[in-house]
């Protein structure tokens, strides 16, 4: 009974990770009018797992339909389905590309 030496080799199964984006990360809490936000404003973007940086390089905020200009602050995006200011390199469950991208 021969056992089989224990590998950090990842299986030809596992998924790749996915490699998210790297450079300076801005926080959304460090955009203008982020400290004007309610608790149901808060809420709702936790709801829709609205994250600073994407887990995935490819879903970004500053690529998705949803994003609009953010008047308050013009290194920051804003969302058209919740309030306030997003990262470009943010993500939430909503993602959808925008058109052309």
């Amino acid at each position: 009974d021969t056992a089989s030496p224990a590998t950090d080799a990842p299986s030809a199964d596992a998924p790749a990770a996915a490699s998210a984006p790297t450079g300076d990360e801005l926080a959304a809490t460090e955009c203008a009018g982020y400290d004007a936000l309610t608790e149901q404003d808060l809420t709702l973007r936790e709801t829709l797992g609205y994250l600073d940086v994407s887990p995935d390089a490819e879903k970004l905020c500053s690529n998705c339909r949803f994003r609009k200009e953010y008047e308050p602050d013009s290194r920051c995006l804003g969302c058209t389905l919740f309030p306030g200011p997003a990262t470009p390199i943010g993500y939430c469950n909503s993602w959808f590309a925008a058109s052309g991208t």
